[in-house]
């Protein structure tokens, strides 16, 4: 029974992710704003949001199907199957907007699309919060998010706020002018705040108390966690700005959320399939350098424009130079950003460099075998800490 359930639950998912896709593509054109972007280009967006929610079915089939018992494959078919109904309704809306922009459908597509969302956010929170083990740090956190829980769910009041719904901006039909409606929805609002801060904090302090292959394991989904904590304040803030950067910080924050079931499933199923340490060295590294050589590529291709102007007569030459340029700039960046990394978070990885270094310089000049065997040991104890060391050397047959 549970394995129909879960194939039922999995499958079911992945099919409302791709029907809320492909009503997406079909509703291109409409002229409506993004549930994303909150404008009508970067529809692409929606389309990537709508799909991220067939990984969490994905994993969670899985996570089901081999340990039926094991509450999280369960949370992850929930969020799976609950998620792809924040874009359903607009989805079907676009479409049903291209078509006929005066169907009486459309408002009531429109009503439902303004509280749908919730649950997923709600399930979204509660994973979070208990990854990857299913259950919360210690039972003291859970009249916490009992009441966060509680008070998320009075959002579901903003199906009956009178007011315009957006993005059509037709009244609500379902609007009740009342004070308690709206403390309502005050109080959802900071049941939402509390319950993903909470999940958070829940991560973060289950992280700092694990030990060994715990660490280890926590070390996937806390990556994640601080992904997705990173990704969607900043496409929150870029909201209806620039097209480009709310394109681009959305997209980041839908793939950081659709990465987050992945990383959980490694987490419980193959803690060591590959070296997290790694992972997250090269993410610390590669992030800022990206960031640099960005920043340092505008902004020599508006200096180089400015100075080049009166020469080149609005030609290429001066994108042609700032690449060039930020080329020369990559590998001392990289090197330099590699050490700080090193030195700030990996500290005995960056002593074991620079004991190696100095090794290495020493070692040109050093001609006594008895001094190299001892500085060669010395090394050896410093940098890798075996249990014990010892060096051989091949003579000559005499």
């Amino acid at each position: 029974m549970r394995r129909v359930l879960a194939l039922a639950l999995g499958g079911g998912g992945i099919l409302l992710t791709l029907a809320a896709a492909t009503l997406l593509i079909l509703g291109q054109g409409s002229g409506l704003p993004s549930l994303m972007t909150g404008s009508t280009e970067g529809r692409l967006v929606d389309v990537l949001f709508a799909l991220l929610f067939a990984s969490w079915s994905f994993v969670g089939a899985i996570l089901a199907l081999r340990m039926p018992h094991d509450r999280m494959g369960w949370l992850f078919l929930a969020v799976g199957f609950v998620g792809p109904l924040i874009e359903l309704p607009g989805a079907y809306g676009d479409v049903v907007f291209k078509t006929d922009p005066t169907s009486a459908q459309l408002v009531l597509i429109t009503w439902l699309g303004a509280w749908t969302w919730i649950p997923a956010l709600v399930l979204i929170g509660v994973v979070i919060a208990t990854a990857p083990y299913g259950h919360l740090p210690s039972p003291r956190w859970r009249p916490f998010f009992l009441v966060a829980g509680v008070l998320t769910l009075f959002q579901v009041a903003l199906a009956f706020a009178p007011g315009e719904l957006p993005p059509l901006g037709v009244e609500n039909p379902m609007g009740i002018e009342s004070p308690a409606i709206w403390a309502l929805v005050i109080l959802g609002t900071l049941g939402m705040g509390a319950l993903m801060f909470g999940a958070a904090v829940a991560l973060v302090v289950r992280f700092r108390r694990a030990r060994g292959v715990e660490r280890q394991r926590l070390k996937w989904v806390a990556s994640a966690g601080a992904l997705i904590g990173l990704a969607a304040p900043l496409a929150s803030v870029s909201y209806g700005g620039d097209p480009l950067v709310t394109g681009v910080s959305s997209a980041v924050a839908a793939l950081a959320v659709a990465l987050f079931p992945v990383a959980t499933a490694i987490a419980i199923l193959r803690h060591r399939l590959y070296d997290i340490d790694l992972v997250i060295r090269r993410t610390f590294v590669y992030g800022p350098l990206s960031a640099a050589i960005a920043a340092t590529y505008i902004a020599l291709v508006v200096l180089f424009q400015a100075a080049l102007r009166p020469l080149t007569g609005g030609s290429e030459i001066a994108v042609a130079v700032s690449t060039l340029a930020t080329l020369a700039l990559v590998q001392p960046l990289r090197r330099r950003i590699q050490d700080v990394v090193d030195r700030r978070f990996y500290r005995s990885r960056y002593d074991a460099a620079r004991t190696l270094d100095a090794f290495a310089s020493r070692l040109r000049d050093e001609v006594d075998l008895d001094a190299l065997r001892a500085g060669l040991l010395d090394v050896i104890g410093d940098t890798v800490r075996p249990a014990h060391g010892g060096v051989w050397l091949r003579g000559r047959a005499r």
